[in-house]
């Protein structure tokens, strides 16, 4: 009968870690969205900023 409920503790024990594990992740995901996000806006911001330059030092060039 104890080990029945050994059995039935570890078992649960391991969903218990594996709810705790998708938890963590969920949270870091969520942490770490917003970090990508600006980190992307950036990266498009400074790409933007360099195709607005380039039409203008070819248009200099041509004159």
């Amino acid at each position: 009968c104890y080990l029945i409920l050994l059995n039935h503790v570890a078992r649960f024990n391991r969903l218990v870690l594996l709810a705790l594990l998708l938890y963590l992740c969920r949270y870091f995901v969520h942490w770490l969205c917003p970090q990508l996000e600006s980190l992307l806006l950036a990266l498009d911001n400074r790409h933007r900023m360099f195709l607005q330059q380039q039409p203008r030092a070819a248009s200099s060039t041509f004159q």
